[in-house]
């Protein structure tokens, strides 16, 4: 399958052409030209970076404008990132090794960061230190939708500006070039997994582990994660620390916040890896790929979906990284009641007698640090924890969609009793259509609205290819929201 029209997840829709512009002004004359021949009123169109986005939202069935082939980067002596949305985030991992520098991205090597720093830009490691990736964007370029070339920073264009950094943009373009602030790689990182049962989980919850884990100092992130193991084991739920401290250090940290028993836990069984930041990126990754870091360079993110066993562990495979077919829910979450992990606990003890379960994943991810301190440099509403979950299968089928949807639907049930603002993760982007609770998403809303009606440039698709979407939105299932760059 031509690169165009390969995406992460098999729900996608077939275009019928196929657009990969190489430069920012090959991009302009692109957008330009379906604009005065009034392709955007007649068809879908829809941009692709990288075709990872878990709900397919870089599809459609009219025009993909695929940026694949704008995947150049070079650090600068101003200590900032030039990076183009084409290039992959393994690219990434193998060229800040080389450089002693980072920023903060999340950890699959076939995302690309066109969506992925113009949405969120989660990093499990440095986030809660640097604050997301979209927070850390100091200029970029935008393309309107008519071709028109906008250079945004806090000087130029601020309101555009500010709707890039998580709001896509407000929709009404697409990124070509971000300049992103780059900090001095850390001396020594450690990550810590510790494996827990429902008792232990019953007691942290009791002690309240997520209030907790919000309060640590920013080094130190926390991760619960909920998984089955391979060839039909149990269910596995572990807590993970993420620290851009050593072990020794992390482990001070942790004696300072936590009760003794599960400190002991800790010092007892807890596994520890890393002490670069490189050795925590790859630790997902094959031997074949540990031992030649830099095939990372060479590929791109068609490549890295298609060679999926070359860059990944089987375990990571079947958990979550597999080019398959997708149900996905992502949510912020606001509260300090812990209860809520006992819920995923007990949901996902629920589908163990599911055909799915073995390719079923959960994460909350606690939030916190630099991610809150920097709301006002960010243009989507930042709660305290994230909580997502996956399903994958690899032959689809009727059955197979409606056992997902039930599965993740269940998810999102599993969470509601415990959360009093429960809203997406908007690292699936911002959406006009979308209606949000709360005075903080309001306020949000009405800003990035401004900015489309402002800036934007684009009318409404009356296409019957596409039915009653707009041009910028694309099937997505409940409680989800639609996604301009696909990752």
């Amino acid at each position: 399958m031509p690169d165009g029209v390969f995406f992460h997840n098999k729900l996608h829709d077939i275009p019928q052409l196929v657009v990969q512009p190489r430069t920012t002004h090959g991009l302009s004359l692109v957008l330009g030209t379906l604009s005065k021949n009034g392709i955007y009123e007649r068809f879908s169109v829809s941009v692709k970076s990288g075709g990872h986005s878990y709900f397919a939202d870089s599809s459609c069935t009219g025009v993909v404008i695929d940026l694949a082939r704008m995947s150049h980067h070079v650090f600068l002596d101003d200590g900032t990132l030039m990076v183009e949305p084409g290039v992959a985030i393994g690219n990434l991992v193998y060229a800040f090794h080389q450089a002693g520098k980072v920023v903060p991205h999340g950890d699959c090597a076939s995302v690309c960061v066109g969506g992925h720093w113009s949405t969120a830009g989660w990093d499990v490691l440095l986030s809660r230190s640097h604050g997301l990736g979209s927070q850390n964007i100091r200029r970029a370029e935008v393309v309107l939708w008519d071709g028109t070339i906008l250079e945004a920073s806090e000087t130029a264009h601020p309101e555009l500006f500010w709707s890039l950094k998580g709001g896509g943009a407000a929709e009404v373009g697409v990124v070509s070039r971000f300049w992103m602030q780059t900090f001095d790689e850390p001396e020594t990182v450690s990550l810590c997994r510790l494996s827990l049962c429902r008792e232990d989980l019953v007691r942290l919850v009791a002690e309240g582990f997520t209030a907790t884990s919000y309060d640590l100092p920013d080094c130190v992130s926390t991760i619960i994660d909920y998984v089955y193991a391979p060839a039909g084991g149990a269910l596995c739920c572990s807590v993970e620390f993420f620290s851009t401290r050593g072990r020794a250090e992390t482990m001070e940290i942790l004696r300072a916040h936590f009760p003794a028993w599960f400190l002991a836990k800790l010092a007892d069984t807890a596994e520890w890896i890393g002490e670069r930041v490189f050795d925590i990126r790859i630790a997902p990754y094959t031997d074949h790929v540990k031992n030649n870091p830099s095939v990372l360079a060479e590929m791109s993110a068609a490549d890295m979906t298609r060679c999926q066993e070359l860059l990944w562990t089987p375990e990571h495979l079947d958990r979550e990284m597999r080019h398959a077919y997708f149900q996905q829910r992502s949510y912020w979450l606001n509260t300090d009641d812990s209860r809520f992990l006992l819920s995923l606990f007990d949901f996902f003890e629920s589908i163990e007698g599911r055909p799915l379960r073995r390719h079923s994943y959960g994460a909350v991810i606690i939030g916190g640090g630099q991610i809150s301190a920097r709301q006002a440099d960010s243009s989507m509403p930042i709660g305290s924890a994230v909580a997502r979950f996956e399903t994958h299968w690899d032959v689809d089928s009727e059955a197979s969609r409606g056992q997902a949807a039930a599965v993740a639907a269940q998810f999102s049930t599993a969470l509601a009793p415990h959360v009093e603002h429960i809203r997406p993760y908007r690292g699936d982007i911002w959406a006009h259509s979308q209606k949000l609770a709360g005075s903080l998403c309001s306020q949000i809303d009405a800003r990035l609205h401004a900015v489309m009606t402002r800036y934007n440039r684009r009318p409404r698709c009356q296409s019957p290819h596409s039915g009653d979407r707009s041009p910028y939105e694309a099937a997505r299932p409940p409680h989800t929201l639609a996604t301009e760059h696909g990752r």
